[in-house]
């Protein structure tokens, strides 16, 4: 039977060698202390709002840009599988989503020291988690893609201005959103909303990744003759 695991720990290994070691981990402690303990201490119980919880999937996406800009490109994982490299840097950004909301969530809990655990409703983490999964797939598309065509420079520009954007849309509506619109918002992150949302982004995600993919495909092929 093909074992997968080696491919994937490779993958992630190069990921971390050649973006975030070689400029050492002061981006990652800058995001830990940013997201994963000044934001939970001063948001309090708004950390477990819907949206929040949505921003830290549009993060993971933007994770897994740094491993799939320099993964279709590395010639030590030339003999490596398509799939297994857009699922490996699509997993490897998304874990890196769930690990940093856990950690706000771990910080949150400890820095409120409430009798009972604060958690996020599971449907609110399931559906972003889902959504998360499929737009980390979709962003590991993009970047291989660009990354072929042009650079794993060009790649990261790339998904970085269009998460930074998505990001600061998700904030800016978390805090200036006008008043009609919060029971629109409200009727949207109750269980019935969630399961709206989800049956329209998942066709929607997986549409897109299924073009990109073919795409991705497509370019691939070209760079490997």
């Amino acid at each position: 039977m093909f074992n997968l695991w080696p491919l994937v720990q490779a993958e992630w290994k190069l990921a971390l060698r050649q973006n975030w070691a070689n400029r050492g981990w002061v981006p990652l402690v800058i995001i830990l202390t940013l997201l994963g303990y000044i934001v939970p201490r001063y948001a309090g119980g708004r950390f477990l709002d819907a949206t929040i919880v949505f921003i830290f999937g549009v993060l993971a996406s933007r994770f897994a840009a740094p491993s799939a800009s320099e993964t279709f490109r590395s010639p030590e994982l030339k003999s490596t599988p398509l799939p297994v490299k857009l699922l490996s840097s699509a997993l490897f950004g998304w874990i890196a989503g769930l690990a940093l909301l856990c950690f706000g969530l771990l910080c949150l809990n400890l820095t409120r020291q409430s009798e009972k655990v604060l958690l996020p409703p599971a449907y609110v983490v399931g559906s972003a988690g889902l959504i998360s999964l499929l737009l980390s797939v979709n962003t590991a598309a993009v970047s291989g893609i660009v990354s072929l065509r042009r650079s794993p420079r060009a790649a990261l520009r790339l998904i970085r201005a269009v998460t930074t954007l998505a990001f600061l849309g998700l904030v800016i509506s978390a805090r200036l959103r006008p008043q009609q619109w919060r029971a629109g918002v409200a009727a949207a992150t109750t269980r019935h909303g969630m399961a709206q949302l989800v049956m329209f982004a998942v066709p929607s995600l997986a549409l897109l990744g299924s073009v990109l993919l073919r795409q991705l495909r497509a370019v691939y092929s070209i760079c490997q003759k």
